[in-house]
């Protein structure tokens, strides 16, 4: 188990002892927790803890805990799973599955650093279950059995974690929207989301659909495959305009040994008309799969595995000590 930092204090949430802190954002700061139960039970989970500043206002608030309530009727392997949401002197705060491993961007800004460009058999099984993971959340309905529209925001690197044992799952549902609800607590007029990953409907503030996700899933499939950011410029505004004439490149011009079949895929994933996307991130899905079965490209959880224990196993192992 991971010890803490020299300049932290170990401290308690009920039964939650945290161990270190891993990050710290504008609207939350997340843990690593050693949770203890009765009879010597422990186990190590993630506490995701609202900022006390935040948690006073009603609406950040309900934007927190409406998070919990929606990814714990989630039970789907590609999603981080929710344990228990809680309340802390006055700030309430998420205890979710501890996954171990690496972040899909730690594990891509490894590789670039060693020179090691992602298998494309590793891209298709990375990029597959994360459409799993995103399709279960779009399907997800409310308790009497309507759908919900869920639409994620923010699906990046930065939020799909990679398991040691080659398994994929979406997290950070903060800005996920309802949209046949209308239920939307983040703050009016402005973006929401991680700008290099978003649509363009979503840069230009527009009415969002599942098919919003299925273009961030694009953008992570591009940038594996050739080791490049696809939409990052020197500005924001620049970046907001190559997504909105969705400026890009074929991954194939960045990739020699790119089959033109995946490429497609991934292009259609792209594009700038939604109508013209792949209709739902399991159709992205089951389309990335079946070329590369066609091209006869192995993408299980095994070859995943394979290689995040080469380009990140050190790193894996000092945190289990």
């Amino acid at each position: 188990m991971a010890e803490a930092a020299p300049d932290f204090q170990r401290r308690h949430l009920g039964r939650y002892e945290l161990v270190h802190r891993l990050d710290i954002g504008g609207m939350a700061e997340i843990f690593l927790a050693l949770e203890h139960g009765p009879h010597g039970f422990e186990r190590l989970v993630v506490i995701k803890r609202a900022l006390p500043h935040l948690a006073s206002q009603p609406a950040f608030r309900e934007m927190f805990l409406q998070e919990a309530r929606w990814v714990a009727r989630l039970t789907h392997p590609n999603i981080v799973q929710i344990h228990e949401l809680g309340d802390a002197d006055g700030s309430p705060f998420i205890a979710m599955e501890h996954v171990l491993g690496v972040s899909l961007r730690d594990l891509l800004r490894a590789a670039i650093s060693q020179g090691r460009p992602f298998p494309l058999g590793v891209v298709v099984g990375l990029v597959a279950q994360a459409c799993a993971g995103a399709h279960a959340a779009h399907e997800l309905n409310d308790p009497s059995g309507a759908p919900l529209g869920l639409v994620h925001r923010d699906i990046s690197p930065h939020n799909v974690m990679v398991s040691a044992g080659g398994h994929v799952k979406l997290l950070d549902f903060g800005i996920a929207k309802a949209t046949q609800l209308g239920v939307d607590t983040t703050r009016e007029g402005s973006l929401k989301g991680k700008l290099h990953y978003m649509s363009p409907e979503q840069v230009q503030q527009q009415k969002l659909d599942r098919r919003s996700d299925v273009f961030a899933l694009g953008i992570v499939a591009w940038e594996l495959f050739t080791s490049r950011r696809l939409f990052k410029r020197d500005t924001d505004l620049e970046t907001m305009q190559a997504i909105i004439t969705a400026d890009t490149w074929r991954p194939t011009e960045f990739r020699a040994d790119l089959p033109e079949p995946l490429s497609q895929v991934v292009m259609r994933a792209l594009s700038l008309d939604k109508a013209q996307r792949w209709a739902t991130a399991d159709e992205f899905r089951r389309e990335l799969e079946a070329a590369a079965d066609a091209l006869g490209l192995k993408h299980q959880p095994d070859q995943l595995a394979a290689f995040v224990e080469v380009v990140h196993g050190d790193v894996l192992r000092a945190n289990e000590n």
